[in-house]
């Protein structure tokens, strides 16, 4: 009797766990705003605001919402040289062609007119059939083979396909997804999440419906690494340079002078944000001008 008393009590308190487990994550994850709502929007801390890629149009800037876009064959998927069809364009897709060398397709030089003398003040053997009479391009075939096809009958661009050389005839656009036309940034909804500086609930401001997906959460800032502070997390010169949010001038430490590289005197700030004098900066960020954001999210941590 004990025993099951005792395992009744462990399985009430594993419940109890549980439970406040779950509760706690989900706290969490509305203070970070990565919850979801019940319609796919993002949980507490996101706004939603319209898409500055595509004017809130939904449509790729590129191809404006088409799909296709090659300057090759500007957006047909045709060959240039045989406009589609395939045939060569010497030929005509035949494979050989009639001579136009000699006279009147008859097989006989031109010059001589068959003969195989030519006549200039004075009579001597054409020196374009060498005295045969017959045609020099042709040999008196008339039909010759397609140098240009190799007798193939196919355009020599597209390998007879009609497809045009740069895009293989999709003509799809690389500035959106397989060529569906929609803008990338916001997945053709026109609009996008971004985290609220406020810390507020997520609203329905800007463009489009209420629904959205978590793919529609607008992308880290490559620049800050999505702390929304005046940095430049690709630089080298990430923490000597930029002030990380505290908005002084990193390399003269809100001084607005710098030391000389030779010698204990000392010199203006040029990385300040303005000049007092010619001796002295104003010891501001001159990155950020003392805002302390991020200038390419405006703090935002976003994109």
């Amino acid at each position: 009797m004990r025993e099951k008393h005792l395992f009744k009590l462990t399985s009430l308190l594993i419940a109890l766990l549980m439970g406040l487990a779950m509760v706690m994550s989900c706290s969490k994850d509305d203070e970070d705003g990565g919850g979801q709502n019940s319609d796919g929007s993002p949980g507490k801390g996101y706004v939603k605001t319209t898409c500055t890629k595509c004017s809130g149009k939904g449509d790729c800037n590129l191809c404006n919402g088409s799909g296709r876009w090659c300057y090759s064959c500007n957006s047909t998927g045709n060959c240039t040289r045989c406009e589609g069809n395939g045939k060569c364009y010497w030929c005509k897709g035949v494979g050989t062609y009639q001579c136009t060398w000699c006279k009147d397709g008859s097989g006989v030089c031109h010059f001589c007119n068959g003969t195989g003398i030519e006549h200039f003040i004075t009579s001597y053997t054409c020196t374009s059939c060498k005295g045969s009479g017959i045609c020099s391009i042709c040999h008196g075939a008339v039909t010759m083979q397609c140098s240009i096809c190799d007798s193939s009958g196919g355009c020599p661009e597209c390998n007879g396909t009609g497809n045009c050389k740069s895009c293989g005839g999709k003509a799809y656009c690389p500035n959106c997804t397989n060529g569906d036309g929609k803008c990338k940034t916001c997945e053709g909804n026109g609009y996008i999440w971004v985290k609220s500086s406020s810390g507020g609930s997520s609203s329905s401001s800007g463009s489009g419906s209420s629904s959205g997906s978590s793919s529609n959460y607008t992308s880290r800032c490559q620049k800050c690494g999505g702390s929304g502070k005046c940095s430049n997390v690709k630089s080298s010169d990430n923490i000597k340079l930029y002030c990380q949010g505290n908005k002084k001038c990193r390399p003269c430490s809100g001084t607005g002078q710098l030391n000389y590289i030779f010698g204990s005197g000392y010199i203006g700030c040029t990385y300040c944000d303005k000049e007092i004098s010619k001796d002295l900066g104003n010891g501001v960020c001159g990155f950020c001008h003392g805002t302390g954001q991020c200038t390419s999210c405006n703090g935002m941590g976003y994109k």
